[in-house]
């Protein structure tokens, strides 16, 4: 449960107003530019990410067609999974459920939601699952080479 004093029950209740920093402390403070070079060194690399990820859904949807939610559907779908799994050699379907069913037990990613433990925590996760991810993609790609011989 979140104290109603903590930073995330207040983010909850509405914005928080702005505290004066101390001049004792204003060179380390959150309002110093100490402060804010940190929390711009900390936001920059998950702006420039969110961005490369969205231009390359854009790229994507533009040359499949379709949204990633239909893209998803059909990928995802009953008999989409049925004839990838009796097509497909075991590791490979081995490699995919174990990629989505690893996304699937994620749960919500909402960042106003987790405590900053949680967010590190599932930080730590997606970066595992971004290796899970490279792995299957390497596997495909062997495949593909195989199937173009």
């Amino acid at each position: 449960m979140v104290a109603a004093t903590s930073p995330v029950a207040r983010r909850r209740e509405g914005p928080l107003e702005p505290v004066p920093v101390p001049p004792e402390i204003a060179l380390v403070g959150p309002n110093s530019i100490a402060g804010l070079r940190r929390v711009m060194g900390a936001t920059w690399p998950m702006i420039d990410a969110l961005g490369e990820f969205m231009t390359s859904v854009g790229r994507l949807e533009m040359d499949v067609k379709m949204t990633m939610p239909e893209l998803f559907q059909r990928t995802l779908s009953k008999d989409a999974v049925e004839a990838f799994v009796s097509k497909a050699p075991p590791d490979l379907v081995g490699q995919f459920f174990k990629v989505t069913l690893g996304f699937a037990s994620m749960g919500k990613l909402d960042l106003n939601a987790l405590s900053a433990e949680e967010k590190m925590q599932r930080g730590d996760r997606l970066k595992e699952m971004a290796l899970e991810v490279k792995t299957l993609i390497a596997k495909l790609d062997e495949l593909t080479k195989e199937v173009g011989k």
